[in-house]
């Protein structure tokens, strides 16, 4: 296979483009107004415009939930549309996702992720991977952790999240 882009960006959602402080969150009480954060959303664009042949694969949890009808429910929260509103504004960027087989977490599905996508390498390869979730075991992953950036879920991405991924795709 061709390689469709030179740099990857792994984007979990939840915990990196929504934040607690802003509304953007469940956790704020108010399930109606989950979705993504404008402040983490321009982290995000400040990342793509550093890298402009960077693409995006979605390995948030939130692809396990994606249906063509705009609202689902988690944990009781009924979320409206989010993921799709972001893969409309990130069209031209989004090349896949993750796979969601449930019996994987994010570190597995990213193994296999790189076998099926043998035109980036695991190793050396120039991808960063954006994610919230110390449960999904890339803190411990040999070569996943140097191409990790761990944010906090309460605030989602911040300005020095953005300059250390702008610094892993180098």
């Amino acid at each position: 296979m061709t390689s469709p882009a030179s740099q990857i960006l792994f984007l979990d959602i939840d915990g990196v483009l929504t934040n607690v402080q802003d509304g953007s969150s469940y956790l704020c009480g108010n399930p109606k107004t989950y979705g993504i954060s404008e402040a983490n959303f321009i982290l995000l664009k400040k990342i793509l415009q550093a890298h402009p042949q960077a693409k995006i694969v979605i390995s948030s949890n939130w692809r396990r939930w994606e249906d063509p009808n705009p609202s689902w429910v988690y944990n009781g929260q009924t979320f409206y549309g989010a993921l799709p509103k972001l893969r409309k504004r990130l069209s031209k960027k989004i090349i896949g996702d993750l796979t969601h087989e449930r019996h994987l977490n994010k570190t597995e599905a990213l193994e296999l992720w790189f076998e099926d996508n043998e035109w980036l390498s695991k190793t050396s390869g120039k991808y960063v991977i954006l994610d919230d979730d110390w449960r999904e075991g890339y803190q411990a992953h040999p070569i996943f952790s140097k191409h990790l950036v761990f944010t906090d879920w309460r605030l989602g991405l911040v300005e020095d999240d953005a300059a250390r991924a702008i610094e892993i795709l180098r």
